[in-house]
């Protein structure tokens, strides 16, 4: 070490200076600082140094071997130690000691050194020293090549002093220009290039340096990022705010990297300042952000020879934008900030800063919030070693990348082309060949094109699935699941290629999809959209029209809502479509006249069962002894317990199971129903009106038990049937026993079903 004053105070104790020059020397470099404050402790050969009181109070430290200036309140050496501090001891935990690199500029601080008379006193000392070829030389030489007074170059001079820019000697006006001053006089005329590196450590403990002399190492405390390059957008972030600072400013940590869109999160860093490379090993997480662009023609869905269309697109102004990102995980690289020579990037360069990975990795994707957190890394695409360009500019640049797509159940792994898609997200397009694309473990097959973008995984065209094809413009891929409004869609009648069916005939119109997957049992769900518009299933090649839901699976084809077929309608949530036939559980049935649509006989509660190859329909009420049946004209029931309708003759045939019951209604008269086990019969208490039959009974009671009755339509609505019956009368009784009464024509206001 070496200590110059003119005034040195020693005793037994101690050395002390109020103003000395520092200089320690270690190897062929050396710290260095023009003016403290010396206070070194003999006994206990302790070392301080305190800032100077005088004019250059505010000077910094410089050191050769690590190449920057530190600007800190004190050094503080116990000389038996392997290490020093450099830390502030004033508002440690607000003052920072400032770090900055020997090739730093700023242009500001250039602007500072202009006086109120414009001059600026740094360019006036470079010019006199290129002028006289030297660079010592006394002030009034100066003010005299000039014409000025000394006076006017003081104040100037003594800022240049305090900013390590010339070394000087005020009592005699001698000049001594460091490195710094011409540095800072060609880097602002763009004749000599510089750094911006300049960073800050704040340690409320004041521990905010060591240097550790053994290893050569400044380990640095509470750093919170440094910029290596304002121009490049590039800056690093240690974790835990610590770094380790090497021989010509080389810089190692733990940390994230900060450039422009890119983010480089848990790296362990290398920074190469002569090569300016940030060498980085196990990334844990490069996050790629873009601002995903909602533009004019949203979700649309392209293909591999839209390309030039791509490009016009993603060149388009935005209507709007919010950031996304995507992801690549444990890779390692460097990022090449400039070139060596271009470390200001004065000269714009083409293509720096970029990032070159030395492996193979995966890019994942930030997927929409309706895939579910757990699905974020499974779906990605696996690239090999890349070169990502320009990682500073406001828009990500057209990535293109060969790699294998893997989306977990959608797809098998899927070769495909990573580009910058038009939402400005990482992506791709895929034409699919004619043989389509199996996905969902086989389950379907996808025609046409798919692509990923900041949306998630998408397509154009149709899909395949058992004997149905249905058309979207635009189909939503999820890991368990895809969803889609088809435009068209058809179901085959028979078997599909693996003998799965029979399948009904039905055509599909403007219905929401969602194909769930699952490995023991998938299925496909179509609900209809409008339930006012128009029928959105043709069922047995537009035999039934049809509005509902649909529900396509392996076992058959469900469905729930309503479906008019040959003059009848059947409402029911549970149909089940086979090729030729359909039943439905708990189902309300109408079977119309010819005349608008109106009810001759009504059903509810029905299990039907719909036989076109024999052109029969089959009804049994779902509960035993339920007046299921109805004549809504003539306000009829009855609980017969079996129907069937012959649509070949168009003959309505009803059949007894046992006891049943008619039940009559006028006005608001309420029946009442009571079964007697002791008889073995219904009866049926009702009001009838005198006019239907017959004056002589105000008040009847009937049991029937009839075996069979059939009901044949005729043009005027009118009901002919036939019945095995017999009476018998008992006081005021009426009961009907077994006297035949064959093709017995009811009156007409009693079965006529129009006004």
């Amino acid at each position: 070490m070496i200590f110059e004053s003119i005034n040195f105070l020693i005793d037994k104790e101690q050395i002390s200076s109020d103003d000395s020059r520092f200089v320690f020397l270690h190897g062929n470099d050396s710290l260095y600082h023009e003016s403290v404050r010396l206070q070194f402790n003999l006994q206990l050969n302790h070392l301080i140094l305190y800032r100077s009181k005088g004019s250059l109070k505010n000077a910094s430290y410089t050191s050769s071997f690590f190449d920057v200036s530190i600007n800190a309140d004190m050094l503080d050496w116990d000389l038996g130690s392997d290490n020093f501090l450099l830390k502030n001891i004033t508002a440690a935990n607000q003052r920072p000691v400032i770090i900055e690199s020997s090739n730093y500029f700023s242009r500001q601080r250039v602007q500072q050194l202009t006086n109120m008379n414009g001059i600026n006193i740094l360019k006036i000392i470079v010019n006199y020293s290129n002028l006289k070829r030297s660079n010592e030389f006394y002030l009034n030489d100066v003010a005299s090549h000039f014409k000025m007074r000394d006076s006017a170059f003081k104040n100037g001079l003594i800022q240049l002093w305090q900013n390590g820019f010339i070394q000087y000697d005020p009592l005699v006006g001698y000049i001594k220009l460091n490195y710094k001053i011409k540095h800072y006089y060609y880097s602002q005329i763009n004749k000599r290039d510089y750094d911006q590196i300049n960073f800050n450590s704040i340690s409320p403990s004041s521990q905010n340096i060591k240097f550790d002399l053994k290893n050569k190492i400044l380990k640095i405390n509470g750093v919170k990022d440094i910029i290596l390059s304002e121009e490049n957008n590039i800056t690093i972030y240690p974790k835990e705010k610590t770094i380790d600072l090497l021989q010509n400013l080389d810089i190692k940590c733990i940390g994230d990297i900060s450039v422009g869109n890119f983010d480089f999160k848990g790296a362990n860093m290398s920074f190469d300042y002569k090569d300016f490379v940030l060498k980085l090993d196990k990334i844990d997480t490069l996050k790629i952000k873009s601002k995903n662009a909602e533009i004019a023609e949203e979700d649309k869905v392209y293909t591999e020879l839209d390309s030039t269309l791509i490009s016009n697109e993603i060149n388009k102004k935005p209507l709007d934008e919010s950031d996304m990102y995507n992801y690549l995980y444990s890779i390692d690289g460097s990022i090449f900030i400039n070139h060596p020579k271009n470390k200001s990037a004065r000269k714009p360069l083409p293509n720096y800063p970029y990032f070159v990975s030395d492996q193979g990795t995966g890019v994942y994707f930030d997927l929409p919030e309706e895939y579910g957190e757990e699905y974020d890394s499974t779906f990605y695409f696996t690239i090999n070693q890349f070169r990502i360009d320009s990682l500073d500019k406001p828009q990500l640049p057209l990535f293109e990348f060969d790699g294998v797509f893997h989306s977990k159940n959608v797809f098998k792994p899927l070769n495909a082309k990573l580009i910058t898609m038009p939402d400005k997200s990482l992506g791709f397009i895929k034409k699919i060949d004619d043989k389509g694309l199996m996905a969902y473990d086989n389950s379907l097959i996808v025609f046409d094109t798919i692509q990923m973008d900041s949306k998630g995984l998408s397509g154009k065209g149709y899909i395949n699935y058992l004997t149905s094809n249905l058309f979207y413009k635009k189909i939503r891929f999820f890991p368990d699941s895809a969803k889609a409004l088809v435009d068209k869609g058809f179901v085959v009648e028979g078997f599909d290629d693996n003998n799965i069916g029979p399948f009904p005939n039905m055509e599909i119109t403007n219905m929401d999809m969602g194909y769930y997957f699952n490995k023991d049992q998938d299925s496909i769900y179509l609900n209809d959209i409008d339930s006012n518009a128009t029928y959105s299933i043709k069922a047995y090649e537009g035999l039934g029209l049809m509005k509902g839901d649909l529900s396509i699976k392996k076992t058959a084809v469900f469905a729930s809502g309503d479906i008019e077929i040959f003059d009848s309608k059947i409402s029911s949530r549970f149909f089940n479509f086979k090729q030729f036939l359909f039943t439905s559980g708990y189902s309300s049935f109408l079977l119309y006249t010819d005349d608008d649509k109106k009810a001759a006989i009504s059903g509810d509660e029905l299990n039907i069962d719909f036989n076109l190859s024999k052109n029969k329909v089959f009804f049994k009420p779902e509960y035993e002894g339920y007046a299921a049946f109805s004549f809504p004209f003539s306000q009829i029931k009855t609980s017969i317990t079996e129907a069937r309708w012959d649509l070949s003759d168009q003959l309505f045939i009803m059949e007894k199971n046992e006891f049943y019951r008619w039940e009559f209604s006028d006005s608001d008269v309420i029946k009442r129903h009571n079964y007697y086990k002791d008889l073995d019969l219904w009866t049926d208490t009702t009001k009838i009106s005198k006019k239907k039959f017959g004056e002589q009974l105000p008040y009847e009671y009937f049991t029937k038990k009839i075996k069979e009755m059939h009901f044949r339509l005729h043009e005027n609505a009118t009901m002919t049937f036939c019945v095995e019956l017999s009476e018998d009368k008992i006081g005021d009784y009426y009961f009907l026993t077994n006297e035949n009464i064959d093709n017995h024509s009811i009156k007409k206001d009693i079965v006529t079903f129009l006004s």
